[in-house]
């Protein structure tokens, strides 16, 4: 028997690489071979997925988090000299957990990770944009690229929803040249706009800290800058599909010279070449999961997406996941068999903090 795995992680319990290890544990006790390849559909592990995968080497810079301090964030470089990053290494919602605040928080350290690779030379940049804690319209980003914002009095402005609801005009005229030549390429599977109630405030602002009368106050923030910002480039991108991506980091992204945004699977599975590598491997059963199944799985997540390349190819597929959540009932038409690590009577925190030793008593099925 051959068994090819490509998991995503489970969000706060194990990661991708740990779920392929459990994988190949149990399968060389059977006498089983495997092809493992840790996954991401753009958010978390997206940087060891594709630099791993394709044995690049890590660095490490300095950059401001969210709330003003200095941290530690890494990002991949691959061979040919393109850089791999998730704008949470700088701009996450731990960085913000327990304090949060939308009105101060600032993806200035997304920009000065994008500024890092220009300086160690990139020419492709890939940002996957999930996880965000900030709610800035990718502002604070634009700032450590250049781009400079003021008041009606000319005093220039701190790149956060604070101090930009007082914004009057933008600069670009010192944006980074290097960005005219960098291809950047964004994976986002988010679609929503900059403004509005589909938009960037109203969707997401809870989960950062703000009220449903923030939101308000946050969006016609977002919407003034995006006026502006469409008078002094003469384009207007905040209705675009994935603008209102990572607290409108999407939005901001859009004004630079070279940029293309793609479904953050499709990017990865590219740049790994894994269907060539499943169909190569031609395996008895393809394994896959995440942390939950559940209606959002349909909309590019990794493991229905990883199914769908199975069936096309006629492999069994079968999901393993930490739990199943709300509408997981639709996603287990992609599936020969799909399985939770939650059973009757644990609780959610025994599961998560006991997922890999689950995953093998699970992997029996074998």
């Amino acid at each position: 028997m051959k068994i090819f795995a490509a998991p995503d992680s489970f969000k706060g319990s194990i990661t991708a690489k740990e779920f392929c290890d459990v994988v190949k544990k149990v399968c060389n006790e059977k006498g089983i071979e495997t092809m493992l390849f840790p996954m991401a559909d753009g958010g978390e592990g997206t940087i060891e997925a594709i630099t791993d995968g394709l044995a690049g080497r890590y660095v490490s810079t300095n950059v401001t988090a969210p709330l003003g301090e200095t941290i530690e964030a890494k990002y991949g470089v691959l061979d040919d000299g393109t850089a791999v990053m998730e704008m949470s290494q700088a701009s996450g919602i731990g960085y913000v957990k327990g304090r949060e605040n939308p009105f101060r928080a600032s993806t200035i350290g997304t920009g000065e990770m994008l500024y890092s690779a220009l300086e160690s030379g990139a020419k492709r940049i890939i940002i996957g944009i999930g996880g965000s804690g900030t709610n800035d319209g990718g502002a604070g980003a634009l700032h450590a690229l250049g781009v400079r914002f003021y008041d009606k009095d000319k005093n220039q402005l701190f790149p956060c929803p604070e101090e930009l609801k007082n914004l009057d005009s933008v600069d670009f005229s010192h944006l980074d040249e290097r960005l005219r030549h960098t291809e950047i390429i964004v994976a986002s599977d988010v679609k929503n706009p900059l403004c509005g109630e589909n938009g960037a405030s109203f969707v997401f602002g809870k989960q950062k800290g703000a009220s449903d009368e923030d939101k308000i106050i946050l969006d016609n923030i977002l919407k003034n800058m995006a006026d502006i910002i469409a008078k002094t480039t003469g384009v207007d991108h905040s209705e675009r599909e994935g603008a209102g991506a990572a607290g409108g980091l999407g939005f901001a992204l859009m004004q630079l010279p070279k940029v293309t945004f793609r479904p953050g699977f499709e990017v990865i599975a590219e740049i790994l070449d894994i269907e060539k590598k499943m169909v190569d491997f031609a395996p008895d059963i393809v394994i896959t999961g995440e942390g939950q199944l559940n209606f959002q799985s349909e909309m590019g997540k990794l493991p229905v997406e990883i199914a769908k390349m199975a069936k096309k190819n006629g492999f069994k597929c079968i999901s393993i996941v930490g739990a199943f959540g709300e509408g997981y009932e639709n996603c287990l038409k992609y599936f020969d068999e799909a399985h939770q690590l939650m059973e009757e009577g644990m609780t959610a925190e025994y599961s998560i903090n006991n997922a890999a030793l689950l995953l093998e008593k699970k992997l029996n099925i074998l």
